[in-house]
């Protein structure tokens, strides 16, 4: 289980996962400074973003650190049916070290940033997930999933089958889940015109 530790907005969980034998130097690095910055992997990558939407633990997290879990017995069995480059995970509590107390741990088993082991009440959390493109497309195939490549109705000449760019040699699926509670916040905020004050005194 990622240990908590304090970063640029927040308190954060991160792990990350290279494939020991087809992980190499071709390979487009996915280092996120943080849960909200847009990963630039270069034209040789596709990304392709999909939103996590849940009630607070209903194993979203669990998802999105299940691409990093190397050691636990499911891992070798999701890694057989999709075969994963590399992942990376970061949860993000939107809160500062403070909101513990001073002098608390970070990493006590329950408090007010984290109600339930092993994850933190989420705010915004983010898991990438890294593929060959002949690995996503024959996964696709199997499973008759279609428009996995060029948005409909945006295809150009000279793509290659799936309306990929010839360039492109690996696919990034991105998962960007938000908070139960953080999304209350948000909607909460556009309902009422953008007023901060009624966001804090729910």
């Amino acid at each position: 289980v990622p240990p908590i530790v304090a970063g640029r907005f927040g308190l954060e969980q991160r792990c990350a996962y290279r494939h020991h034998d087809l992980y190499d130097e071709e390979v487009p690095e996915v280092d996120l400074e943080t849960a909200v910055s847009r990963p630039d992997l270069g034209s040789v990558c596709a990304v392709r973003t999909f939103l996590l939407l849940g009630d607070q633990n209903a194993g979203k997290s669990t998802m999105l650190h299940s691409f990093c879990r190397e050691g636990d017995p499911s891992f070798m069995q999701l890694s057989s049916l999709l075969p994963v480059l590399s992942g990376s995970f970061l949860n993000t509590r939107l809160v500062p070290r403070s909101a513990l107390g001073p002098g608390a741990d970070l990493n006590q088993n329950l408090s007010v940033v984290r109600d339930e082991l092993p994850f933190m009440d989420t705010d915004i959390a983010r898991g990438v997930v890294m593929l060959t493109l002949e690995n996503f497309a024959f996964f696709c195939n199997e499973f008759g999933i279609a428009g996995y490549g060029a948005e409909p109705g945006q295809e150009k000449e000279g793509q290659r089958e799936g309306g990929f760019h010839p360039d492109v040699r690996f696919v990034a699926l991105q998962f960007v889940e938000l908070g139960g509670d953080h999304l209350d916040r948000l909607l909460r905020f556009a309902s009422s015109g953008g007023d901060l004050a009624a966001v804090r005194g729910a």
